[in-house]
């Protein structure tokens, strides 16, 4: 007869733990989570994967961005063609 796990997921990620201790954890860290103010989850991320505001790379390995001072600053969007 198969053994029942039970798995504690991340409510952000698809990352799961075996402890409860260790998602929670995980989520006051996760990139995904707003609360953090990772580039993920910010408005200033352009499609090339940059800060439209700062101009450096999201994503680079070992230099994660944590409470930027310009997450959700999105500048409103000015078109002469249709004022």
């Amino acid at each position: 007869m198969p053994k029942e796990i039970t798995r504690h997921k991340c409510n952000y990620c698809k990352k799961m733990y075996a402890s409860k201790y260790a998602a929670i954890n995980h989520e006051k860290q996760c990139f995904f989570n707003p609360e953090v103010k990772s580039c993920v989850t910010c408005g200033n991320l352009t499609t090339s994967a940059n800060c439209a505001i700062t101009q450096r790379l999201a994503f680079s390995k070992g230099h994660p961005i944590r409470d930027c001072k310009d997450w959700g600053v999105v500048e409103p969007f000015e078109d002469e063609e249709y004022e």
